[in-house]
């Protein structure tokens, strides 16, 4: 990580029993669930959560398979979307 400016480290999301997550949840702390919303605005945004939420709203898809995919919409840069075709962001697992 040598040439990030602050940067302490990095937590594993993945499914092995390195993660963060797995071992949030070895120790009774955590279920082994987490939520990551990566919207936000020029304010900041998104949120993080580990463990159950109790929010009846909430609309979520349950993950399958042994990876965690993202489908990319756009990559914009100081606000301003890039002109870039949508479909080569696409992935076989959709």
């Amino acid at each position: 990580l040598s040439g990030f400016i602050s940067t302490d480290g990095i937590l594993a999301f993945g499914q092995q029993q390195l993660s963060i997550i797995s071992q949030l949840n070895s120790l009774g702390v955590s279920p082994k669930k987490f939520s990551h919303c990566l919207k936000g605005s020029e304010e900041g945004g998104g949120i993080f959560l580990l463990g159950e939420i109790v929010e009846p709203r909430l609309v979520f898809t349950p993950l399958a398979g042994p990876h965690y995919n993202l489908n990319l919409e756009g990559i914009a840069v100081n606000g301003q979307n890039l002109p870039i075709d949508s479909s080569l962001f696409a992935t076989s697992n959709k």
